[in-house]
């Protein structure tokens, strides 16, 4: 296993990199209210994909390890890329249709949407079929294709309109799916559809639908709301704080789970009640695994977000107060992706619809009352609040199905250790400033290297046995 995160590790490191270098070349060649605008289209694009597809993802990726469900690989291959191909169309026809009435760029949602449910299906195909190289190949290519056709349009354009970057980011996607168009066109038959296998994906998926677009409400509906109370302006100044801390923290949080779903499915699936017993043992270490990753990173980019918007983003100033909001929240919402595995793996999928209802219900409610008052800082409390309570529910309900506990001791350690590196973090900032980029890079190196002695000192590995099973 641990050869396994080996070999997936730079097909999330490096995007999150390039993520970053993207999120600030976005920042750098847009206003704040452009920026805003930018952000404002691409949570769109997430909640109309949700709203339509996620449920045929969602569908694909659980059923392909379960047995009876379709006869052949070619059933399977040309029920889903059918499906998501007349789904697209779809959605192009209304969004065509609702630009009649209000205006708005219906295209670039289309083809972003479009780029998106087939670059995702293929991806998901790569690890369900345990093809590291593959994967690895794909998401390089889009994070690479990305940043070279933004840095083009950059270099030969007076101005980055909010589209630009959508343009880019969704059409680096294009040579994953014509690759995998062109190695498994043989699977494509109009009477290999299954309408069995639909409706199983119905049933799972719908559910998993409500649950995709809740998860995103909790996450997006803040900008929303701003926009609605306040200005682009200040959705500009939420959306980076954003933008930074959920590439950071909630793609590490990915690459353990990029790796692990599948191993956790397979033992659910094939084992029995041995196999719920290790999933359930399995779920728990991963929790301390990534609490241990994303602790520091969460403290640590807490204490320097006035340095990293001071020295990155200048034209933002003012945003450091919701980055350190955000990066908390942002903890939560990590966590959230790993407890809700146990009802996931269940196809309690409407348990799940329910508690995240619950959630966003309080988020938004918290919202529509304190942001007029308080400002972008209550949408960050309201996020919080949120995944506090998403998480609460799962982990209670997980224990009639797939057990899920946290080691309560290992993550007080993990907490007093983060708390050291940021009084160590806070004695160099003072010694020897953060004036300019180079000297913070120092300081954050410095600060890593003694978490991980520390991590040596008081036992803190233990978690990492998971990934040499």
């Amino acid at each position: 296993m641990l050869n396994k995160i080996i070999t997936y590790l730079p097909s999330t490191v490096i995007p999150i990199i390039v993520n970053f270098i993207l999120v600030f070349i976005y920042a750098k060649e847009m206003d704040p209210a452009e920026y805003g605008i930018y952000s404002v289209y691409l949570n769109s694009i997430s909640l109309i994909y949700a709203v339509a597809l996620s449920f045929l993802q969602s569908s694909a990726f659980r059923f392909y390890s379960v047995k009876g469900l379709y006869s052949s690989i070619k059933e399977y291959y040309s029920t889903y890329y059918f499906l998501n191909i007349f789904i697209c169309i779809i959605i192009a026809i209304i969004l065509f249709t609702i630009n009649i009435v209000v205006h708005i760029n219906w295209m670039v949602i289309s083809i972003a949407i479009a780029l998106n449910a087939f670059y995702q299906f293929d991806i998901n195909m790569y690890r369900l079929r345990d093809e590291a190289k593959g994967y690895t190949f794909s998401r390089l290519t889009a994070a690479f294709g990305a940043l070279v056709f933004i840095c083009i349009c950059v270099i030969y354009m007076d101005k980055i309109t909010f589209d630009i970057p959508i343009y880019t980011f969704y059409c680096a996607y294009i040579f994953t799916i014509l690759v995998e168009f062109i190695r498994c066109s043989r699977y494509l038959s109009f009477q290999s559809i299954s309408k069995k296998l639909f409706m199983e994906s119905l049933r799972f998926g719908l559910p998993m639908m409500g649950v995709s677009v809740m998860g995103l409400l909790i996450a997006y509906a803040a900008q929303y709301i701003i926009l609605l109370y306040l200005s682009e302006e200040f959705v500009g100044f939420y959306s980076l704080g954003f933008r930074i801390s959920d590439t950071i923290i909630s793609n590490i949080t990915m690459i353990i789970l990029t790796v692990m779903t599948p191993t956790v499915m397979k033992l659910y699936d094939e084992a029995g009640n041995d196999g719920i017993e290790k999933s359930s043992r399995m779920l728990t270490k991963l929790i301390s695994l990534d609490m241990w990753v994303i602790m520091p990173c969460c403290t640590l980019l807490a204490f320097y977000s006035d340095a990293i918007i001071r020295l990155l983003f200048p034209a933002y100033e003012g945003a450091e107060s919701i980055v350190v909001i955000i990066v908390f929240s942002a903890v939560l919402r990590s966590l959230s992706m790993i407890t809700c595995k146990s009802l996931e793996l269940a196809r309690e999928t409407r348990k799940m619809l329910l508690f995240l209802a619950v959630s966003l219900t309080v988020n938004v409610m918290y919202m529509l009352l304190c942001v007029p008052i308080y400002g972008i800082e209550a949408a960050g409390h309201a996020s919080i609040l949120a995944y506090l309570i998403y998480n609460i529910l799962l982990i209670k309900e997980s224990h009639k199905y797939i057990s899920i506990k946290i080691d309560s001791i290992y993550l007080i350690k993990v907490i007093i250790l983060s708390i050291f590196v940021v009084v160590v973090a806070f004695s160099m900032s003072h010694a020897i400033g953060t004036e300019n980029l180079a000297l913070t890079l120092i300081q954050g190196c410095v600060c890593v290297f003694i978490y991980f002695l520390g991590s040596l000192l008081l036992g803190l590995q233990k978690p990492f046995a998971v990934l040499l099973e």
